[in-house]
């Protein structure tokens, strides 16, 4: 039985590839062809440019990412009281001004190490108010992730925007 199958796939292999080979010999072909290219020029072609729809749903999708970071926050916020709510507000400016500013190249040096210097006490005795308040070390670690990807997120839609601006902007 099972050679009768192979058979088969055999016999029918053999006769498609009888019928290929055979295709090739039933097309003329003609020696006296010539084939040439050359460069097409078309100078009225606009210039290439991003497509607007991507350019958008990219800026819905870092949207909607903030906007899901946003609220994780707010339910960290719902383990304290109203009153505490303004010191994560608090943290989480300060962190992240922490982190922008620590790649910030337009600063001097010296300026940038000062402002990083008080930012970083800042954003420790806001993590203290928080442990006091009765914030766990869990929340304060995701708050931080939290901060992190926000500047990461925003950071990129400045770069998108800019992008944007510049694709649109006519040239002179």
């Amino acid at each position: 039985m099972k050679s009768e199958i192979d058979y088969k796939k055999y016999t029918e292999f053999s006769r498609q590839y009888r019928e290929a080979e055979g295709f090739g010999k039933r097309n003329e072909i003609y020696d006296q062809s010539l084939y040439t290219s050359r460069l097409l020029d078309f100078p009225n072609l606009p210039k290439p440019q991003n497509n607007p729809s991507q350019q958008w749903q990219t800026s819905v999708l870092l949207d909607l990412q903030k906007l899901s970071i946003k609220k994780e926050i707010e339910n960290i916020k719902e383990q304290l009281d109203n009153k505490s709510s303004p010191l994560i507000e608090n943290f989480i400016n300060d962190y992240k001004e922490l982190i922008k500013n620590k790649d910030d190249k337009k600063m001097k040096n010296k300026e940038r190490r000062e402002l990083i210097e008080k930012l970083g006490e800042e954003v420790l005795l806001s993590e203290e108010k928080l442990k006091n308040k009765g914030l766990s070390e869990e929340s304060i670690e995701k708050i931080i992730r939290y901060c992190e990807t926000l500047v990461e997120l925003e950071q990129k839609s400045e770069r998108e925007g800019l992008q944007a601006q510049i694709q649109l902007s006519p040239k002179n």
